[in-house]
This record gives structure tokens, C-alpha cells and sequence, in this order.
């Protein structure tokens, strides 16, 4: 098979055309189709890939190198991205079977997780289409005949495939001799199928926000406190379909427990990954998100940052990590605009006054904000104005703002104006009453450009402009996003258990 795909080349020029050839189990790529006798950009072995298909945007799939690359693709429409899944399931299920006919008696683990991975990837796409039919069917009354037909034309192969692939893994399980398989998560799921409860490591009762979702290739200065290895994360940021973002998904990104049985695996598949395939030859376009050398700027070099906050067993938050990472973000309001946002900075640092007040009263049994909030509960205070309760439900939208508004600067939104906006409008805005909101919208108006706001994310002296720069910092934008996001994932978790939200417009 063969035609044009989008490529996500890098935050620069984005998404460009490259002509894609699949023949014999090999997926090689050309600038154009005029240039195919020219020699590929990039080409490799379907049999080493993981096939992923994304939550939200219908047109993309992945194609995931374990611990070496990714390359992001978009079709056309959903019809050709369907073709294409097909293909290349084909293609990787021929590779893999013909390895079990040659050893039919010994089947290994890493074909039986491959054989896993494909079968969940069909499983997800047939999810997928299966609610693209549900929303249709919903949308209003009468139901849009066409929009139905396009949902539905694309169920029968999908079917036919799942069960194709289903029956080969029964062929598999049935030619194993006595081989158990590791119960463990598929990592390639592109679906979190159920939330994880994390038991504490033996050596220790906490784990940190960077242990539980390991970030990407990062500049940041390690601390002590980060005691997991870094790892590569593949940049399926959820929901962000125009940007490749893995883990920022709004969709959260799986949890992988790391073993030596499994760091063995990845080590004989990155030399298989040696023989099999060919990095693209010194084209510079292509491979500009593989960066060696690391920039400093405001996400790595914080003195303290929620990455490195290491929470109790049970998911309580530290009080006193907690606010001296809210201090570091604090200058972040002075970026976008010192005078237009002052009073929302000043908001903000009154809410961490108030909450190192009530922290300081009885700093012993309020080790945690869950611990300080539930004793206020206790003593029926939680609902007082002035208390640590109501300070940190508004710091926590807050912050929720300046989460969606980075997320906004990672999925590429070049008017920050808009990019606020929309922030706004996911996190503070249905508490705010008129008068604020229009106040916000005069302070939106005073942004400064995409352009002067990156350039003021670097250190002082250091440099603010290149493209090793922005990489730099939009890895380490995403890692912080990532923490930042589980911490916000508890306290709105643990404020809806107690029913502590206050939704009253001020």
C-alpha cells in the first residue's frame, strides 16, 4: 500500500505531506512521490512497531518504536486512516506468524504480547466507531442518514479484523506449550480503561508525582526526591489532536511498572531496532524533536516544582511542597502581564497567606491539605470565607487555569488572547459573576504575543529563541502540565467525595 500521509515533524512547521510506501513488512517514507527514486527519508520494520490509535482525533494513528521513536501520522478522513490500520496490522500479524511457524513448539513472550497489543489496538478502533455511531444516532431527530452511513461503513472490517485477529490469538495460546503469560497492562493502549490505586513501595510510604507518570526527555535539574529513572513517554497528550502529546492527553497516560524481565525486553528490542531499521540520513526537518542538548528556562530550573512533590501512600498532598511549588509558579502571572493580571496574581498569593496561616497553627497533625481541610470540616469552619477550605477551592481553579492555558501553548495556539480565553472558560469562569468576567476580558486584551511570551520562559542571560529552545521547553512544559494535572486529579476528586465545592458565582 502507498499514498500520502500527514507527518508531525516538529512544533515549528507541524504537520507536513510525506508519501508513504508499505511493501514486505517495511514502512518507508519520501518527501514526495517524485523523489521515491531518491532514496527514503525514514524507513522500518513493522514487526518492532506498536500501532496506536487516538482517543479523540479520527484521522491520526501512531506508530511507536518502543524506547526509540514515534512518528505521528494523520489521514485524510477516517476511511484511508482505516485503510491504512488494516495494512499495517496485516503487515505486522504476517511477521509475526510466520516467526510461529518456524517454532511452533516455543512460543515466545514477546509474540504473544504483539499479538495483545494488535488485538487491543482493534479493540479501541472498534470502540471508537462504535460511539462515532452512537452520536450520530443521538445528535437529533431525524437522524442524518449520510453521517449514519459514513459512521457505520467502516464497522464491518473492523469487525472482520478483531475477529481475525482474535482467532490468531487463540492459534497462538493453543501452540504454547505450557507458557504463561505476565498479567500486566497493555502499554499501548491509547484507552485508560480503569483508574490505578498505587500501593507504596516497600522501602517507602510516599511516591513522587513524576513516579507516578513518568515525563518525557527533560532538562530539568533532579533532585533527590526523584528516585525513578526518567523514561521516554509518548507524547499522546491527550485530547490535544493537533499536536502529538501523549500523556496530556486530557486523558491520563497509563501506568508502566518497571521489572528486569521487561528492561531486558526493551533492551533486545532496541538491537533488533539496530539491525532492522534505518534512521532517516541527516535530514534535519525530520528529526528535530530528537534533541541532545537540553536548554534551561522556567519549567526546569524551579526551585521547587509539583514534578518533585512526593505524595503520602494514601495521596495526601504535602502542605508545606505544595506551597512553595504554587510560590514558584507565581511569576508566571508577571509574564503574561504584570499590571493586567496583578490582581489575579494577588488573589493567588492571598490564598497561599491563608492557607500557610491555618498550616502554621497546628503544623503536626496537618501534614497534608487533605488532613487541614478535613479538620476544618471537623470544627464546621469549612465554609467561612476566610478559611484554608474555600482558599484552596479557588486555588485549585486557579491553577486548573494556568494548566489549560499551558496546554493551549502546547497544542501550538498562536493568539494567546484566545488561548486564555478558552482557559478561562474550562476553569474559572462558571464561578465568576459578570463584573469579574469582564474584568478578565480587558485583562486578556493585554497579552503579549506567542512570540515574547516564550522568549520571557527562558533564564535571564540564557538563550530564548531556536529551535533546540523551544523543544527544550515544550518537553519540559509538558512534564510540568502532567504533574500539575494528577495534583488538581486529587484535590478535585478528594473536594467532590466531601462535598466541598462551592459553585456560587462571585
Amino acid at each position: 500500500m502507498e499514498g500520502v500521509l500527514l507527518k508531525w515533524t516538529n512544533y515549528l512547521t507541524g504537520w507536513q505531506p510525506r508519501w508513504f510506501v508499505l511493501d514486505n513488512g517495511n514502512l518507508s517514507y519520501y518527501k514526495s512521490q517524485e523523489e521515491v527514486n531518491l532514496g527514503c527519508k525514514g524507513s522500518f520494520r513493522m514487526a518492532v512497531c506498536d500501532i496506536n490509535v487516538h482517543s479523540t482525533d479520527k484521522c491520526r494513528l501512531d506508530l511507536i518504536i518502543p524506547g526509540e521513536s514515534h512518528f505521528y501520522l494523520r489521514a485524510s478522513n477516517p476511511q484511508e486512516r482505516q485503510q491504512w490500520l488494516v495494512s499495517l496490522g496485516t503487515a505486522k500479524a504476517s511477521l509475526t506468524n510466520g516467526r510461529i511457524k518456524e517454532s511452533a513448539d516455543e512460543v515466545s513472550p514477546d509474540i504473544i504480547k504483539t499479538k495483545k497489543s494488535e488485538l487491543r489496538l482493534y479493540c479501541d478502533l472498534l470502540m471508537q466507531q462504535v460511539h462515532s455511531v452512537k452520536s450520530v444516532a443521538q445528535a437529533g431527530d431525524p437522524v442524518d442518514i449520510e453521517k449514519l452511513n459514513e459512521a457505520t461503513s467502516l464497522l464491518g472490517p473492523t469487525c472482520d479484523t478483531f475477529i481475525s485477529t482474535l482467532e490468531d490469538c487463540m492459534k497462538i495460546a493453543n501452540a504454547s506449550k505450557a507458557y504463561d503469560s505476565p498479567h500486566q497492562h497493555i502499554s499501548d493502549s491509547p484507552f485508560p480503561m480503569v483508574k490505578l490505586k498505587h500501593p507504596p513501595k516497600k522501602e517507602s510510604r510516599s511516591y513522587s508525582v513524576s513516579d507516578k507518570y513518568p515525563p518525557a526527555v527533560s532538562s530539568r535539574r533532579r533532585t533527590i526526591s526523584d528516585s525513578s529513572p526518567e523514561k521516554l513517554s509518548p507524547r499522546s497528550h491527550s485530547a490535544l489532536s493537533n499536536s502529538p502529546q501523549p500523556r496530556v492527553k486530557e486523558d491520563r497516560p497509563a501506568l508502566r511498572t518497571e521489572t528486569h524481565t521487561q528492561e531486558k525486553e526493551q533492551n533486545s528490542s532496541s538491537e533488533n531496532l539496530k539491525r532492522s531499521a534505518s534512521l532517516e540520513n541527516g535530514d534535519e526537518e525530520e528529526f528535530k524533536d530528537a534533541i541532545d542538548e537540553k536548554i534551561p528556562n522556567f519549567f526546569s530550573t524551579m526551585q521547587s516544582s509539583f514534578m518533585d512533590l512526593q505524595l503520602e501512600a494514601d495521596g495526601g498532598i504535602p502542605i508545606e511542597h505544595f506551597l512553595s511549588a504554587c510560590r514558584c509558579m507565581v511569576p508566571i502571572f508577571d509574564k503574561l502581564n504584570a499590571t493586567a493580571f496583578a490582581p489575579v496574581k494577588m488573589d493567588f498569593q492571598g490564598n497561599i497567606r491563608k492557607i500557610q496561616q491555618k498550616y502554621s497553627t497546628n503544623p503536626s497533625s496537618f501534614t497534608t491539605l487533605q488532613k487541614m481541610v478535613m479538620g476544618e470540616v471537623d470544627c464546621k469552619h469549612h465554609r467561612v470565607s476566610s478559611s484554608a477550605t474555600v482558599a484552596l477551592l479557588w486555588m485549585k481553579r486557579g491553577l486548573q487555569f494556568i494548566r489549560e492555558f499551558l496546554v493551549e501553548i502546547l497544542n501550538n495556539q498562536q493568539d494567546l488572547s484566545l488561548a486564555a480565553g478558552n482557559a478561562y472558560s474550562k476553569s474559572l469562569r462558571p464561578y465568576h459573576g459578570w463584573v469579574v468576567r469582564g474584568v478578565f476580558a480587558v485583562a486578556v486584551k493585554a497579552l503579549p504575543s506567542r512570540e515574547v511570551f516564550i522568549s520571557l520562559l527562558a533564564v535571564p542571560g540564557g538563550e530564548n529563541k531556536g529551535v533546540d529552545f523551544l523543544h527544550s521547553l515544550m518537553s519540559d512544559m509538558e512534564n510540568y502540565i502532567t504533574a500539575l494535572g494528577e495534583i488538581l486529579r486529587i484535590l478535585n476528586d478528594f473536594y467532590k467525595v466531601h462535598t466541598l465545592d462551592n459553585e456560587e458565582p462571585v
